[in-house]
């Protein structure tokens, strides 16, 4: 059979042409379609209580129509109702202002959720205590405490000391000033003021009369009165258990 030149050269070709096409049922995979993913909602949680002045953090999440939800807190565009009453950062943390009830707003691409924070006033923080000064003292001598002598030749010294070092100011300050009063049986001395706390008594003994007198010794009643610096007296202090010994130049 007799075929011509120019025919098998066509032949050829076609085939080629076939092949390059995709003839015979080669070829490349389709392409991979993505599904569109939507924004379907955005919600905000948190603490939903603060005091004013403190602060509380809340979280933003976004919902898909497909896949699971994602935390968009720090891309999220944060908002309040009421900046009088709270307001918020960029990173979602409220803080209280005043008292009253807002709303925290989260927004994400073109939604937005919220939810509620309530504020709450700070506690009143209790008046500043307003306290006396509070008298204290003692009686020492050498025959011991509560126990003061009239000294033999001395004309009615008494050997003993009335120390109020242990008074204290309250919320006025120092103590600045002691009034010292003793009674012995029906006779009253003082007042002795002084802006030291202690007090050597030093006083006539005849100035003590009335009353019936034991042979050796005599009730004395110690009293105090202390002022602090911003002129506010205490209650009086009372010792009613000091001793007072006599000695016959007295005339007890």
């Amino acid at each position: 059979m007799n075929i011509n030149i120019g025919n098998r050269v066509g032949l050829i070709l076609m085939a080629a042409s076939l092949v390059g096409c995709g003839g015979g049922g080669g070829g490349s995979d389709p392409p991979i379609i993505t599904p569109t993913r939507t924004l379907t909602g955005v919600s905000v949680s948190g603490n939903n209580t603060v005091t004013a002045g403190q602060s509380v953090q809340f979280q933003a999440t976004a919902t898909f129509s497909s896949g699971a939800p994602e935390t968009v807190t720090s891309s999220a565009t944060w908002t309040s109702d009421n900046t009088g009453v709270a307001t918020v950062n960029g990173s979602g943390v409220a803080t209280g202002v005043s008292a009253g009830t807002t709303q925290i707003r989260a927004a994400h691409q073109n939604m937005s959720g919220s939810a509620p924070l309530q504020v709450n006033a700070s506690p009143t923080p209790p008046p500043p205590t307003n306290t006396p000064p509070v008298a204290s003292f003692v009686v020492t001598g050498p025959s011991g405490n509560n126990v003061c002598r009239l000294m033999v030749g001395s004309g009615g010294d008494f050997d003993c000391t009335f120390d109020g070092s242990a008074s204290t100011g309250g919320s006025g300050g120092a103590v600045v000033q002691w009034t010292w009063r003793w009674d012995v049986l029906a006779d009253s001395g003082g007042p002795v003021t002084r802006n030291v706390p202690t007090f050597k008594l030093s006083d006539q003994c005849g100035f003590f009369t009335g009353g019936p007198v034991t042979n050796t010794s005599v009730q004395m009643i110690v009293k105090l009165v202390v002022k602090n610096a911003a002129g506010v007296e205490s209650a009086e202090l009372r010792n009613s258990q000091v001793t007072l010994v006599h000695n016959d130049q007295c005339g007890f």
